[in-house]
């Protein structure tokens, strides 16, 4: 097997900010031969010192998960974004300690726009993803998602953390909380 689906995570740890790293050793993420896992975008650092990584499966369905890693790297649990066929590639947008919200790629055939879903537990457990729709105005101080016209495929996502916690982004994503 080869291509993306015969991929693997691997980790390598620095406790010097980056002057000195581990050696790099694969992380276990799925029981079905280790394969298939991918990540995409930024961890999360939480506070209590562990992290969370947003990553995503392609073989035997298409599916984003969230890899709760110590912080030496080890994996303590995983939890499953979504389910199914059609969402991958999550990127995680930290609201506080406690919640967050993912963003996903859709992969399926039908509305084409990007899935989002909420946490209120540190990723221990997410809503059922949902469409967005940006068609609404947006403001520069405004957190802004966008999805690229050019490459529907592909999903770029900028953030701003300026006003995470306005109102807009609570009308934004109303159905996720």
């Amino acid at each position: 097997m080869g291509g993306w689906a015969g991929s693997a995570v691997n980790v390598m740890v620095s406790d010097d900010f980056g002057g000195y790293w581990s050696a790099p050793r694969q992380l276990i993420t799925s029981p079905f031969l280790n394969i298939s896992t991918l990540v995409r975008s930024a961890p999360v650092f939480h506070v209590d010192g562990s992290i969370g990584l947003p990553v995503y499966h392609e073989f035997l369905g298409k599916f984003a998960e969230y890899l709760y890693l110590s912080a030496d790297g080890d994996v303590i649990d995983k939890f499953r974004i979504s389910h199914g066929n059609n969402s991958l590639q999550p990127a995680i947008v930290p609201l506080d300690g406690q919640r967050g919200i993912a963003l996903l790629r859709y992969a399926g055939a039908t509305h084409h726009r990007v899935l989002a879903s909420r946490t209120e537990d540190a990723g221990q457990s997410w809503s059922e993803p949902c469409p967005l729709d940006f068609s609404q105005h947006f403001h520069a101080d405004h957190p802004v998602f966008s999805c690229s016209e050019n490459e529907q495929k592909q999903l770029n996502t900028w953030v701003s953390f300026r006003s995470a916690a306005t109102l807009w982004i609570s009308q934004c994503i109303a159905r996720l909380f």
